[in-house]
């Protein structure tokens, strides 16, 4: 995850291009493409510090000009258990 918040590292250039491409293909068949972020399940934990994952999709959705929309937020204020219906005895 670390890897994601240095904007010039081969994980992110790799994102981005996979993004160019999901980006381009969605608008051959829409003018809206919206960018849903979703988190992983521990990055839902109260203290959790590392977000370069999200604010990487972030500048690639600014930098097509479409709408991104972070759910992590929302996740968050319920828990990971309830945001991807986890038990209680089960580790992720």
């Amino acid at each position: 995850i670390g890897s994601y918040s240095h904007e010039q590292s081969s994980r992110i250039r790799w994102l981005e291009n996979q993004y160019d491409q999901l980006i381009a293909e969605a608008r051959r068949h829409t003018d809206r493409v919206v960018m849903l972020i979703t988190p992983l399940a521990y990055q839902v934990e109260p203290d959790y510090p590392d977000f370069g994952p999200q604010s990487a999709m972030k500048r690639i959705a600014e930098a097509h000009a479409i709408e991104a929309i972070d759910l992590t937020p929302a996740f968050r204020s319920v828990g990971a258990a309830r945001s991807f219906r986890l038990w209680e005895d089960r580790k992720y």
